[in-house]
């Protein structure tokens, strides 16, 4: 018998509760002279598997993620840090893997905190906030999330010079590690010089720039210089954050490789500016 036909009427047979046809296809393939342990590992490891996804994607399926976001949403702010980290903890309860839980309750929710942040909604504490209460969910997200082998490619991160934000750029970060990409992240406040510095010693492939500010974001273009300067040009520069939401030609004008709004997409960019 074809080992995957058997393997389908042996996870058929389990689904369906029929053991006793379980234990006959695993006999009949011992007949055919494959070893019985060999077989019975081989077999119930592989259903094991199929079951376990079948359960992930039944449980995702109930979720209703636009809804979840909206209470996360209303959560930051109402200033409900424990609110929050209840309901973020309630989905990882429900098999909820945290990369969906960062991707589809947490990003949607801090869009909207910088829709209502661009047109003066929302007041300066309720934006802080907002921002330390996910920060700390997100360290906690990013310690449960499975590491993936690396090596997809090297990538540096930092918040621009004068930039004291981090919630964008670990959002950012956390995708990348998840998706194989060996990340630097250089924190708060990286002055172009530093950037290049790390670029050299740790041949890097790409450099993200968040900045939650204008003024801020126009630090890139002297870091652009600078990687030019430094014979860097294989070092692609990506930039993210909330002018380069609202600006879509401005990573262009300050000389940047693309532009990345949320953590899935800066994945999708890295491997295309690699070539992967």
């Amino acid at each position: 018998m074809d080992s995957e036909l058997l393997y389908s009427k042996f996870y058929q047979s389990l689904k369906e509760e029929r053991y006793l046809d379980a234990k006959g296809i695993i006999y009949q393939a011992h007949q055919q002279g494959m070893p019985a342990g060999h077989i019975l590992v081989k077999l119930v490891n592989r259903a094991l598997d199929q079951m376990q996804k079948s359960i992930q994607s039944q449980a995702v399926q109930t979720v209703d993620f636009s809804s979840e976001s909206k209470k996360y949403f209303e959560c930051l702010v109402a200033a409900d840090r424990n609110g929050a980290k209840q309901l973020i903890d309630e989905a990882l309860k429900n098999q909820i893997v945290p990369s969906d839980i960062m991707h589809k309750i947490i990003t949607p929710a801090m869009d909207d905190i910088g829709r209502l942040q661009s047109k003066e909604e929302i007041s300066l504490s309720q934006i802080y906030l907002a921002s330390k209460t996910t920060e700390e969910i997100l360290e906690k997200l990013i310690s449960l999330m499975p590491s993936k082998p690396q090596g997809i490619g090297k990538v540096l991160l930092g918040s621009a010079f004068g930039d004291y934000h981090s919630m964008g750029r670990k959002l950012v970060g956390a995708s990348l590690r998840f998706y194989g990409f060996d990340v630097i992240d250089l924190g708060m406040s990286v002055p172009n010089e530093k950037f290049v510095e790390y670029a050299l010693k740790e041949n890097i492939n790409i450099i993200f720039v968040s900045a939650l500010l204008l003024h801020t974001a126009e630090h890139l273009k002297g870091l652009k210089q600078l990687l030019i300067e430094k014979k860097l040009h294989h070092v692609k520069l990506v930039a993210g954050g909330a002018p380069f939401n609202f600006d879509k030609e401005l990573y262009r004008r300050l000389g940047c490789d693309a532009t990345a709004p949320h953590g899935i997409a800066a994945v999708q960019i890295a491997k295309d500016l690699l070539g992967k």
